[in-house]
């Protein structure tokens, strides 16, 4: 009884030692995957110094052309976060003012490219007068009508050349 009990306890020091192993695999993956980032944050602001909320900002990955797409919060911020490491391209626009490109911000595992960006006012240029026209789509039109011709009948693959199949093809 006593070998049984030596046995038993081994067995279960055992299971314990598996189950903290099979826990530490399984946290390995997701701690990998949130080590090797970085980040790209910065403030817009206009020629004043008055920060704009609402700009949106394209963050590009020049090797990969990847595209992340955010806009500034209300204090003119904005933060793209775990961005793979490499060489980027900022964009930022916002109506009114000129479109800003910055291109060779390096992103480094773990650390932050911090890019703030002074947008200038843009000059007037075209302007651009959009007239109704005619409805593309009729509403009230609820009928579909389809002409099945004579070279379609011809040379469709249809088991049998029945009619009735020919009519399902509308």
């Amino acid at each position: 009884m006593a070998s049984f009990v030596r046995t038993f306890g081994s067995f279960r020091w055992l299971l314990g030692f598996l189950f903290v192993l099979a826990l530490m695999n399984l946290a390995a993956p997701a701690y990998a995957q949130t080590i090797a980032t970085g980040q790209i944050e910065g403030v817009v602001k206009d020629p004043t110094g008055a920060v704009i909320p609402g700009v949106r900002v394209v963050v590009r990955n020049l090797a990969t052309s990847a595209e992340r797409e955010l806009f500034t919060n209300e204090v003119g911020r904005y933060r793209a976060v775990n961005l793979a490491p490499g060489e980027y391209e900022l964009t930022v626009e916002q109506s009114g003012f000129a479109t800003v490109k910055r291109g060779g911000i390096v992103v480094e595992v773990g650390s932050t490219a911090t890019v703030n960006v002074t947008l200038e006012v843009a000059a007037a240029g075209e302007i651009i007068t959009v007239t109704e026209g005619a409805a593309i789509i009729e509403p009230e039109r609820t009928e579909y009508t389809a002409i099945v011709s004579e070279l379609s009948v011809a040379n469709l693959p249809i088991n049998g050349r029945r009619w009735d199949r020919f009519m399902l093809l509308t």
